[in-house]
């Protein structure tokens, strides 16, 4: 069953960050930004949306220091906001209004926490419900419109002969009575009515007028009925405090706590008492519960040596092998089989941290053993290199912070961290940037119970095959930090750095692994080439092999590298050109050099549509691609194609002869544009037919080189 997940977060009025704007979240997300961008401040600020722990907003020291003295008293200032996702089994028991219909994919809540610690919610879809306020506001005021009219009313209908009901009238309802009922409702009016209690008070004081007005009974009667209404549970209310006990709650990471890998039990069990909340003192509880052990028998684990006198350990330590019969004379049989049992306790889970921790750490085999040594608890740590047990603090940092680090999560996770949304700052910088890479994995399998958000400057804890979960954080002018929540958006060379890192080490290891590549000149043309894999499948034609990789190069002058590169890890790529000059000259320096043996992998796009000099944009077409124009310039394109020239020199010659600048990227803002427009295009079987004609030339070329 799904769970409730963030959608989205905003971050309002902390520290460096004025308003993050809304940022989407996946299962997996990385803050990538230099130090000082704010990617701390923007995880702890959610961390007190909804902690695990009460944490409190500190206005001293969180608000944006050069507004805290104008700014701050003015109101109760939004910090966090979150957007949720309830998914409708989750509420499945919610006694909703008659006429509002939860949507199959549930809904959704957007909760936001001030300053001052108070929390607002609201759902979508809204769920209405009556205004208490407003709706016994309007009734006073038409109390009153009634009390108005009331004198002119009666005299109307009576006979105008008729002198003495009239003056009859007049003495039941005077002026002056009349103007006590008008005085009363005003006075409610003025202060706004704004709970039950004015509103009560306002019905009481109308009682008193019922013989002579009789007309305002039915008013009072129902506002009173209202009053009784708005006493009962609202749906929204009900709603929220049923969702806010299964809200995910929010938990921070900073410092790991790094285990120590050895300590004398009995200080341990004092600094518990001193410091329950220390990260260490943490790491170093989950590894007791990871060993099946509480903290009383630790200790007794310990006792049992600490206690004995100084002659019987001079003994054990004259005889070691006689350890067993000294024991069994000082203690019972029951304490010493609790003994035993720990021990075994302390072998299994050594045995099951050495298999967990191999399947993540992949640089050597890891042996780990568990043992106490009368009142010290003791890890050793041996490898496939070298058996000898060293303590774990022998170890590289890398080692013992990943250790730390997934002995948290292996025990925590199926305890408080349960569905929980992990903040992790800055995980991993002591790991090498194998370890690193295979963090990612980790966070990967993580993410199957526990949604995580982790900031990091390091290109190896950026996954390059998921860019689309990275949000780059930026300091702006005046060290305002700056979300980008969309990676094409432009970014400073620092922030870009990691991204492109990580970018060109995925795109690397892609090419090296596989064997079969097509090699294009840009982004366009591989923006359009994933465009036609996608209609020939919706028009059930093969498709591109799913095992032909796709690398644009940014160029023909990059593209002889490239190709370079490739063939140096005796792989044959397939390249594809525009027939132009430059692509016609490169085709032929590749013939007579790199390609020599395979020239048949070099394929122009002439030879696959009846234009001169022909670019990618003629092969998928120009009334394909004339309308989606109006996408990327002012206005909309009015251009009579002539056969015989180019799409692109005849959109360049228009918008000349218009005056319209064309941006530098134009070719690729059009190549999105027919990515995201698919669903809305048809295309007839000539394009089809041609498209089917190049993705069946490179997949039997492909297949051709590897055998």
């Amino acid at each position: 069953m799904d769970r409730i997940k963030l959608n989205r977060f905003r971050i309002q009025n902390y520290r460096s960050i004025e308003d993050s704007g809304w940022v989407d979240i996946k299962d997996v997300t990385s803050l990538v930004g230099k130090n000082e961008s704010g990617k701390t401040s923007l995880l702890v600020a959610l961390y007190k949306l909804n902690s695990a722990t009460k944490t409190n907003y500190d206005h001293l020291t969180d608000f944006p220091r050069s507004r805290l003295a104008e700014d701050y008293k003015k109101k109760d200032w939004i910090v966090a906001s979150g957007e949720f996702q309830i998914p409708k089994e989750e509420i499945s028991d919610w006694k909703k209004p008659e006429k509002f219909e939860i949507p199959d994919h549930g809904i959704k809540l957007i909760l936001s926490r001030h300053y001052s610690g108070k929390r607002n919610y609201k759902f979508e879809p809204e769920i209405e419900e009556i205004n208490f306020i407003n709706v016994s506001h309007e009734q006073v005021k038409l109390i009153r419109t009634t009390i108005s009219k009331k004198k002119s009313e009666l005299i109307s209908r009576t006979d105008n002969n008729d002198h003495e009901t009239q003056e009859n009238i007049k003495e039941i309802f005077t002026k002056e009575k009349k103007q006590s009922i008008l005085d009363i409702i005003d006075k409610h009016l003025q202060i706004e009515v704004t709970d039950m209690v004015v509103v009560r008070r306002l019905c009481d004081e109308l009682n008193e007028f019922l013989n002579e007005v009789p007309e305002i009974e039915n008013i009072i009667e129902y506002i009173e009925n209202l009053i009784e209404d708005s006493k009962k549970p609202k749906y929204a209310s009900t709603l929220w405090k049923m969702v806010k006990e299964k809200l995910p709650v929010l938990i921070y990471f900073e410092n790991y706590g790094i285990l120590k890998g050895a300590f004398h039990i009995p200080t341990f069990v004092n600094r518990i008492k001193l410091e329950p909340n220390h990260p260490e003192i943490r790491t170093q509880l989950t590894l007791f519960k990871h060993v099946n052990l509480e903290l009383d028998e630790i200790y007794e684990m310990g006792r049992m040596y600490s206690d004995l006198d100084a002659s019987t350990i001079e003994k054990i330590q004259e005889d070691p092998s006689e350890v067993g019969r000294i024991l069994e004379s000082v203690y019972t049989e029951a304490e010493l089989r609790a003994s035993k049992e720990r021990k075994i306790y302390l072998e299994s889970a050594s045995k099951i941290m050495t298999e967990k921790f191999s399947s993540w750490w992949v640089q050597r085999r890891h042996v780990f053993k568990y043992d106490i040594d009368g009142v010290f608890f003791d890890i050793k740590v041996s490898d496939d290199v070298n058996p000898a047990e060293i303590p774990l603090e022998g170890r590289s940092k890398g080692l013992q912070w990943f250790f730390s680090f997934y002995l948290i999560f292996l025990v925590e996770s199926e305890d408080m961290y349960k569905d929980a949304i992990l903040l992790l700052d800055e995980p991993g910088l002591h790991l090498h940037a194998t370890a690193q890479l295979k963090l990612l994995d980790f966070f990967e399998k993580l993410s199957e119970s526990n949604q995580i958000i982790y900031a990091t400057h390091s290109p190896f804890i950026i996954d390059g095959n998921h860019l689309n979960r990275v949000r780059t954080i930026m300091e702006g002018t005046g060290g305002k930090t700056t979300v980008i929540d969309q990676v094409g958006t432009p970014l400073d060379k620092d922030t870009v750095f990691p991204l492109q890192a990580a970018l060109g080490y995925s795109i690397m290891q892609t090419l090296f692994f596989g064997k079969k590549q097509l090699i294009l000149e840009g982004i366009s043309d591989y923006n359009y080439i994933k465009s036609i894999n996608v209609i020939l499948q919706r028009a059930k034609k093969k498709s591109l092999n799913k095992d032909i990789v796709l690398i644009p190069t940014g160029g023909t002058s990059k593209l002889s590298y490239m190709a370079s590169l490739l063939i140096a890890q005796e792989s044959t790529p397939i390249i594809l050109l525009d027939a132009d000059k430059i692509g016609i000259s490169t085709k032929n320096k590749l013939a007579r050099n790199l390609l020599s043996r395979h020239p048949e992998t070099l394929l122009l796009i002439d030879e696959f549509i009846s234009i001169k000099e022909s670019e990618i944009e003629d092969f998928i077409g120009n009334d394909v691609l004339q309308p989606l124009l109006s996408n990327i310039i002012t206005s909309v394109p009015d251009i009579t194609f002539l056969e015989k020239g180019t799409f692109c020199k005849q959109v360049i010659k228009w918008c000349q002869q218009k005056k319209i600048e064309l941006s530098e990227d134009w070719k690729v803002l059009l190549s999105y544009e027919l990515m995201d427009n698919l669903n809305d295009l048809t295309f007839d079987d000539n394009h089809i037919n041609r498209y089917s004609d190049l993705i069946m030339k490179v997949n039997n070329l492909s297949q051709r080189l590897q055998n």
